[in-house]
């Protein structure tokens, strides 16, 4: 009963995505800095911080404008895409974090943002190869396995 008037609110709503949890675990995180803090207005900042992002999330969520909220992701994975999939040191993640942000320019009218490399699975061992981008069908081949596969950038 509940659970089928809940699924008819959220009909034609945008719903959860990895940037309104990105924002709701940073939320956590200023939760728990104005819980450890012991300046009062450095708490009531990080709690009027908590309570934007929480709204913000929220806002996201309950949206009916599905093509703004799809973009804004694709914008947050482009800008974050390099911390969760790789393995590599934090150092040189962020380092490759800030060239793609520097990278990041729109093309013509259509504003859509590129990188410069893409990341596909291999089929053999499922690690992330990083290939450049724009270079149309090409052959790649694992680093690990040395499993060829053709992809297009």
């Amino acid at each position: 009963m509940l659970k089928d008037k809940l699924r008819q609110f959220m009909t034609g709503r945008y719903g959860n995505d990895e940037l309104s949890m990105c924002l709701l675990v940073v939320g956590g995180v200023c939760l728990l800095f104005a819980a450890i803090s012991r300046n009062k207005h450095a708490a009531a900042f990080f709690v009027f911080i908590l309570i934007l992002l929480v709204v913000w999330s929220i806002f996201r969520m309950l949206s009916r404008n599905t093509d703004a909220r799809s973009r804004e992701n694709a914008i947050y994975k482009t800008l974050t895409g390099g911390f969760k999939r790789s393995s590599r040191p934090f150092k040189e993640s962020m380092s490759e974090w800030w060239k793609n942000i520097k990278s990041i320019k729109p093309k013509g009218s259509r504003k859509t943002y590129g990188l410069k490399y893409c990341l596909f699975k291999c089929p053999g061992c499922g690690v992330d190869v990083r290939i450049p981008a724009n270079k149309g069908k090409i052959m790649v081949k694992c680093p690990k396995c040395k499993t060829e596969f053709e992809r297009v950038s």
